[in-house]
């Protein structure tokens, strides 16, 4: 099987590649879990969908690949780190 890397906004990463020089407006954002935020930026499936958790030890911003409707069992990742979907 392929596989492909995407970055935090969904965008594919290969060899023309150019990361975004602004930030998307949110598309859908879900506040229904206490100090959960779910947010994704595009009405694509899949998709980019962030996941934002503030406990009294801090805020940690983290993203997955996958589909909206099951953003609360992604498995999430750092920001800032690339994830490889197996196609």
């Amino acid at each position: 099987m392929a596989t492909a890397s995407y970055d935090h906004w969904g965008t594919l990463i290969d060899s023309s590649y150019v990361p975004p020089n602004e930030e998307p407006t949110p598309y859908l954002v879900d506040t229904a879990i206490s100090g959960v935020v779910y947010m994704c930026f595009y009405n694509t499936t899949p998709r980019a969908i962030h996941r934002i958790t503030t406990s009294s030890s801090g805020t940690t911003i983290e993203w997955a690949y996958g589909v909206w409707a099951n953003r609360v069992t992604l498995t999430y990742v750092p920001i800032n780190q690339a994830i490889e979907v197996t196609a």
